[in-house]
């Protein structure tokens, strides 16, 4: 099942974003072992030429975001301002690829400006256009409140084996004993405060047991905004 998938993105910090790419993207990709390969990084930065993508400034104003002028305005590190400028002609016209991976990263945060602004807008569109979000059913309007309070962690506990977790799995935590989200307790709150059948007869609807559609829509876009911009650990 999912279980040991998710556990490994519960333990495991994710690599750093940044300008560093794994061996085995940059030269290694769709080749034959020992034969070396192609460069994903090389390639996506051609797929967005070829496509016609803007340039890294046209893509900050896309998102409302000022231009910037110089290297700085990228990055506070001299060496890849130096790398950059003896590539590029100006920061503004460098390839969007290029700078989003080499901007600062927010404070407590994964990501630069950008691309922090471009998944924002990505998941704000896939609630917006999803017919199936759980605040557009009035017949949920009852349990809107308990959908919004109800986390990752407890969805995974309901829909798998593992039975206890930290709360906030966007963080990692690499010792169990500090797991403070259990099966147990999510059990108990949802006796306790979740809606009852009246009717003890009436067959469950066919689909996800535990959380049903709208608790889905709501582990779906949790676990692609993990996958997609997870957090590093709390240093």
């Amino acid at each position: 099942g999912i279980a040991p998938t998710l556990r490994g993105l519960a333990f495991q910090t994710q690599a750093k974003d940044d300008l560093l790419f794994v061996e085995d993207l940059r030269n290694q990709l769709f080749g034959i072992p020992g034969a070396g390969g192609m460069d994903l990084c090389a390639i996506d930065i051609q797929r967005a030429r070829d496509h016609g993508i803007g340039d890294y400034n046209a893509y900050r104003v896309a998102y409302g975001l000022s231009p910037v002028t110089n290297w700085s305005n990228i990055t506070s590190d001299t060496d890849i301002q130096q790398k950059l400028a003896s590539i590029y002609d100006s920061p503004g016209h460098i390839d969007p690829l290029i700078g989003l991976l080499a901007e600062d990263h927010l404070n407590d945060s994964a990501l630069g400006e950008t691309l922090t602004a471009a998944i924002m807008d990505q998941f704000g569109r896939l609630r917006t256009a999803d017919p199936m979000w759980y605040e557009y059913d009035p017949e949920l309007s009852d349990i809107k409140e308990s959908i919004r309070n109800t986390s990752l962690g407890e969805i995974i506990l309901m829909n798998t084996e593992i039975e206890s977790i930290q709360c906030n799995v966007f963080f990692a935590e690499h010792n169990p004993a500090n797991f403070d989200c259990h099966l147990a307790n999510v059990l108990v709150n949802e006796t306790q405060d979740g809606p009852v059948d009246e009717d003890p007869d009436t067959e469950p609807d066919e689909g996800i047991p535990a959380i049903g559609a709208a608790g889905a829509a709501v582990a779906s876009l949790g676990a692609l905004a993990w996958l997609a911009a997870g957090r590093r650990e709390d240093e």
